[in-house]
């Protein structure tokens, strides 16, 4: 038998892994991970490990019990998967995009939709898109323009969701709520290990409040509240680090 062993980062509480056939439905043969084993001293970072999975590309979806967690693309080979190297789009009108962008670069504080947003560490805010680049932490602090934009949120939850045009959902982290009522903030930091999941691209994010988080329910939660929505920009990474 042969073992394909890798590593990726997700929120705490995945204990689950599917590679999928590419763009299908259809789990892969022997495409049920094997084990799927949190760090010790880092609970987000897993290793996972398949056994006679055959080389090639597939999407690599983690679970908490039958929930899906965070989906990814990979490459397997002889012993190990890996997410693939991406090449970026080198189109003029990529360029275009990324020189506007980039001529915009220029805010640590801006307003997307009905809140205000500040940014520490290697995160900008540019025409209300925010801007991340793979494997640079950041802390993301939002705050409510309006009194109980949300209600109460002592004791609750909320979340930080990254998703591609297509709308699936490669980024999900728990934040802090920082102040629960009145001009309510929520505060996400994406760790290092969390920074480097990062997917090159244009991108859609909601911050999303959760109230009666149960994880031995479904859904674990018994309402949510989208506190706002936007764009998001990551850009690649341009060194190898290993």
């Amino acid at each position: 038998m042969a073992t394909k062993t890798g590593y990726i980062s997700a929120p705490a509480g995945c204990n689950a892994a599917k590679a999928f056939n590419t763009d299908t439905d259809t789990v892969a043969a022997n495409g049920t991970a094997t084990t799927v084993t949190a760090g010790v001293n880092d609970p987000t970072h897993y290793t996972v490990v398949f056994t006679d999975l055959a080389a090639g590309s597939y999407r690599l979806v983690l679970f908490n019990g039958t929930d899906p967690v965070l989906a990814a693309d990979i490459t397997v080979g002889s012993t190990t998967w890996t997410p693939p190297q991406s090449t970026g789009d080198a189109s003029l009108a990529n360029q275009v995009t990324m020189l506007s962008l980039l001529n915009a670069i220029k805010l640590k504080t801006d307003t997307i939709g009905t809140v205000s947003v500040s940014v520490t560490g290697y995160a900008q805010l540019a025409d209300g898109v925010l801007i991340l680049k793979q494997g640079h932490t950041a802390t993301l602090t939002f705050t409510g323009s309006s009194a109980d934009l949300v209600p109460d949120l002592t004791g609750e939850k909320c979340f930080l969701g990254i998703k591609d045009a297509a709308g699936r959902t490669w980024l999900s982290i728990e934040g802090t709520v920082v102040t629960p009522t009145g001009t309510q903030v929520l505060q996400f930091t994406l760790t290092p290990s969390v920074a480097k999941t990062l997917e090159e691209g244009e991108h859609f994010f909601d911050v999303v409040a959760v109230y009666g988080y149960n994880a031995t329910i479904s859904p674990p939660y018994t309402a949510l509240e989208v506190f706002t929505s936007g764009r998001a920009h990551v850009d690649r990474l341009h060194v190898n680090i290993t």
